[in-house]
């Protein structure tokens, strides 16, 4: 039996970063110079997601990606700030908390109000 695909369990993976990056990349963008060319956008974010996803220093991302510890550190600040400025933008919250738990009630789903905005919990407490 063979093993699946690198992102199977992720169906629509590259989908979603595409999309993001298409969101992200008009702030993102910038010129080449006469003494260098620009990082391009998709590196930048390429190095914002490592960083993100592993405990690896400036210098070894830098080895890795081929660009100086400085330039990890500034796309690293660069692409979060854009994140949060362009895409959190694009998160759905809900406006009517009380609307939003009946509706999930009516689809068979009760008490789904915490859940929707991330802050219910719920801890079994072990018998004593």
């Amino acid at each position: 039996m063979g093993r699946p695909a690198l992102g199977a369990e992720l169906p629509d993976a590259q989908g979603d970063i595409s999309r993001a990056l298409h969101w992200v990349a008009p702030a993102l963008r910038r010129q080449d110079t006469h003494l260098r060319p620009a990082i391009p956008v998709e590196k930048r974010v390429a190095i914002t997601l490592w960083k993100l996803a592993t405990p690896d220093s400036y210098r070894s991302m830098g080895n890795q990606f081929r660009v100086g510890r400085s330039t990890i550190g500034a796309a690293v600040q660069q692409v979060i700030h854009t994140i949060n400025d362009v895409l959190l933008q694009r998160v759905i919250r809900p406006h009517d908390l009380d609307a939003t738990i009946t509706g999930f009630a009516t689809l068979g789903f009760p008490n789904c109000g915490r859940a929707v905005d991330r802050t219910h919990i719920l801890i079994q407490a072990p018998e004593h």
